[in-house]
């Protein structure tokens, strides 16, 4: 992940252990003073693990006096080497900056930045952000500017990846092969267009959503509820869902005997005898409810879809409860 961060060129491998190479800034940039200082930066992170072998071929000299030496060092010389911390940036680039910052209009969806690693034929693939939604999760990779044969490498990578993922391409990149793959690819050119990209994530969800509902269906229909009161939310642990998700489940196959009220199941007779109670005690007013609610146990969050459930609106004068007036429907 730190390699990822200070936005290095690498390869990954893995068999057991983990073999890393980074590309140096010899004939990649012109800005090789910032990149190998980027390089630099490892080096802490790598000397601060137990077990470490680092190889490196240093360019030393200007002009045509140029040396190639080569540098190799092993956790046994770690004694040579202060105690330093690891210095991380926060992110890798201002596209990922501004993909993060969308996590307030997603919705339901969870944002992670660095999920796990995947592994794809003994290579390690690290995307940028994962999504969960309940049973779905979408991947996310932002592509920016490289090198063609790292871009290569990159499509090569991505196209043996059989997960769902959204590609977030720099337009400026020659890179029409990310079309060829599985994936769902976003073009942007300076910024993200948050619209364009819940847009996309939309259409994923959609697909993703038809896939896994029948499942979802017959574990919903399989739970036994009881009790006057359901939260959707138990019911979404339940069966590894969200709200939302089991509320679209149960708008089209609810249980019987219960109403949905917003994020609550309201068992119908006991709606009725709420009813019931209300209208023989003449109560006028929310605040009156509300204290019989509050002799009953009912949490606060529950009375307004109760008394939805029990056939009452709410009048609203101000925001006195003493003034809201109850109109049975």
């Amino acid at each position: 992940w730190a390699i990822k961060r200070h936005g290095l060129m690498y390869s990954a491998k893995t068999n057991g252990e983990y073999d890393m190479k980074m590309e140096g800034p010899a004939s990649l940039f012109k800005l090789t003073t910032r990149y190998g200082t980027s390089l630099a930066k490892l080096v802490p992170h790598v000397i601060g693990l137990d077990n470490w072998h680092l190889e490196a071929t240093i360019v030393r000299g200007v002009g045509g006096r140029k040396r190639l030496l080569k540098l190799e060092l092993t956790d046994e010389r770690q004694a040579l080497f202060p105690e330093t911390s690891s210095e991380v940036l926060a992110f890798d680039s201002r596209v990922e900056r501004e993909f993060s910052s969308l996590a307030s209009a997603l919705g339901e969806w969870a944002i992670e930045r660095e999920p796990a690693p995947l592994m794809v034929d003994g290579t390690i693939a690290l995307p940028d952000f994962s999504l969960s939604k309940g049973p779905l999760t979408i991947y996310v990779e932002i592509v920016g500017f490289w090198t063609s044969e790292y871009l290569e490498r990159k499509i090569q990578k991505l196209s043996k990846l059989e997960i769902p993922m959204l590609v977030i391409a720099n337009n400026d990149l020659s890179c029409s092969r990310l079309e060829e793959g599985p994936h769902t690819v976003l073009y942007y050119e300076r910024s993200l267009k948050p619209r364009e990209i819940i847009d996309r994530l939309r259409e994923m969800e959609e697909k993703m959503w038809r896939d896994v509902r029948p499942a979802l269906e017959e574990k919903l229909a399989r739970l036994e509820i009881s009790g006057d009161l359901v939260d959707l939310e138990e019911l979404a642990e339940e069966i590894g869902a969200t709200q939302g998700q089991v509320k679209a489940l149960l708008e089209s196959a609810p249980f019987e005997g219960y109403a949905l009220v917003g994020n609550l199941l309201v068992e119908l007779q006991f709606a009725l005898s709420i009813r019931n109670r209300i209208l023989y005690s003449k109560f006028k007013t929310l605040r009156e409810a509300s204290e019989l609610f509050d002799e009953l146990g009912i949490r606060p969050e529950y009375q307004s879809p109760l008394l939805s459930a029990a056939g009452f609106k709410i009048l609203w004068k101000s925001l006195d409860e003493g003034e809201a007036l109850l109109e049975p429907g």
